[in-house]
């Protein structure tokens, strides 16, 4: 069986139009590339909507709600490994600009080095957030991770940044979560667009491809179009070309989240 691609049109009528094997392979690759952005924006949107929960905690728990550790805890848990499944993903599916940047990032943050350390942290010797303490005159809670807590289990760390932290150590025995956790977020956000940078105009060329097949008949409203290669599978094109801008358009940060971003001179 050819592959042939069919054009469902306004009133009903299909139009069918078949295609070389090589053409179908172009098509096909271009869906799954459109395909793959719309899962690697998921994977922002999950470590955005973790890292929302952890800032919104940080408002609101303090003494007066019992110092509740086990929820900050777990909001923190929930980002860090979010942060290690979204560097998962892009690792095996944008295998060299990723490497690139992460390099980059890696060694100008102490936030994306800290953060990775703390996910194997917390993940396999003990939860982060141990002590708080109270600024009674400005009335906010700061919750502190001991440098000296994770020095006991850093025989999977870099020499570097095991040296980085003991050095840390001289002049403060505490991280402010809080403050951390904007850094990471502030880092995180130059990051991502920098990957949306490369990645965004590559995806709308592969849409422009998928939509040039609906071109000849843009004079007639078309209801859909898809593929079935001759294997007799399908792919819905116009489905693969909606999602895809219908996600880009969820990309932008929210009002609620710039405000937890630090200014450039409070890193």
């Amino acid at each position: 069986m050819p592959s042939i691609i069919i054009h469902f049109l306004m009133n009903h009528d299909e139009v069918k139009i078949e295609i070389p094997d090589e053409e179908c392979d172009i098509i096909k690759q271009s869906a799954s590339k459109i395909n793959m952005i719309t899962s690697e924006t998921d994977y922002c949107l999950m470590l955005r909507d973790n890292l929302l929960d952890a800032f919104n905690d940080f408002a609101t728990n303090g003494p007066g709600t019992d110092k509740n550790f086990n929820r900050l805890n777990r909001y923190i848990m929930n980002w860090l490994n979010s942060f290690y499944a979204w560097i998962g993903f892009h690792e095996r599916h944008y295998k060299d600009l990723f490497s690139v940047l992460k390099t980059k990032y890696y060694d100008k943050y102490f936030e994306y080095r800290f953060a990775y350390a703390m996910r194997k942290f917390t993940t396999h010797q003990a939860l982060c957030v141990r002590r708080t303490t109270f600024d009674t005159l400005k009335e906010t809670t700061r919750f502190e991770i001991p440098i000296n807590d994770i020095l006991k289990y850093s025989k999977e760390m870099k020499k570097s940044f095991i040296v980085e932290l003991i050095s840390l150590k001289d002049t403060c025995e505490f991280i402010d979560l809080e403050q951390f956790t904007r850094g990471f977020f502030t880092m995180f956000e130059l990051f991502q667009n920098e990957l949306w940078e490369a990645i965004i105009p590559q995806t709308d060329i592969e849409c422009e491809k998928l939509c040039s097949y609906a071109m000849p008949y843009m004079d007639k409203p078309i209801t859909r179009y898809y593929l079935i290669d001759n294997n007799g599978d399908e792919t819905n094109m116009n489905t693969v070309i909606n999602h895809y801008f219908k996600k880009k358009k969820t990309i932008s940060l929210s009002e609620e989240m710039k405000k937890f971003l630090l200014s450039p001179d409070s890193s």
